[in-house]
């Protein structure tokens, strides 16, 4: 036979009335896989665009991580920071120093986030349940650019600067995975990814509205306003 089913306790009272507030379906007690699963489920895995010709500075695939909850119809989408190159001596230096935030060559498979993209609901209470995706900086162009890369012999051009494209290209792969039944899609971003909310929201918002979307966008700036 099957074992008795324990009363909630504090936390899963804690999670119901939460799933009442934010009007999820079903507000029952967790007792089952997404309560004790969600610890494990943690990880964002990496997914490089269809879209080949929007790239990385150094021309390699651009992507996103992405942890799905088909349950919800919320969305938080965030743009990573790193500040940004301008020339040649500073593009190469970074390069050089810093690849991750030019290149995706040595991405992980999956990433593992804490604060405002964590799953824990003890860490996140407002997002923790949110479908996740964070797009890795590499485009060193603070997420303004359009520029692709140039052909080679160009030296004064070396690399590519697509980062508003990187965002546009995002979303519209969401689609497939249900962006466009959100009710509320936030775009966050810390420093630079602060700057690129502001340089992006109107066009985000945009796009989900040409898509059929009528998910209410917000912004999220952390430490994104500098000159």
């Amino acid at each position: 036979g099957e074992a008795a089913q324990q009363p909630p306790n504090d936390e899963e009272s804690a999670l119901q009335e939460h799933s009442k507030e934010q009007g999820l379906p079903n507000a029952k007690p967790l007792q089952n896989p997404a309560l004790h699963l969600h610890k494990s489920s943690d990880d964002m895995k990496l997914h490089f665009l269809k879209n080949t010709q929007v790239t990385c500075n150094d021309g390699t695939n651009a992507g996103f991580y992405l942890r799905e909850n088909k349950g919800s119809k919320r969305w938080m989408i965030f743009l990573e920071g790193g500040w940004c190159c301008y020339n040649k001596e500073t593009c190469d230096s970074r390069y050089k120093n810093i690849p991750r935030l030019m290149s995706s060559l040595d991405w992980p498979q999956t990433r593992k986030e804490s604060g405002i993209l964590s799953a824990q609901v003890e860490e996140n209470p407002h997002w923790w349940n949110a479908n996740t995706v964070l797009i890795p900086y590499c485009s060193s162009d603070v997420w303004s650019g359009t520029s692709s890369k140039p052909a080679k012999g160009k030296e004064t051009a070396e690399f590519a600067f697509m980062g508003s494209l990187i965002v546009r290209e995002v979303i519209k792969e969401l689609v497939a995975k249900g962006i466009k039944q959100a009710k509320v899609v936030m775009l966050a971003g810390t420093s630079a990814g602060g700057m690129g909310v502001l340089l992006n929201i109107d066009k985000v918002s945009s796009l989900l509205e040409q898509l059929g979307s009528e998910a209410q966008v917000r912004g999220l700036v952390d430490s994104g306003w500098f000159l």
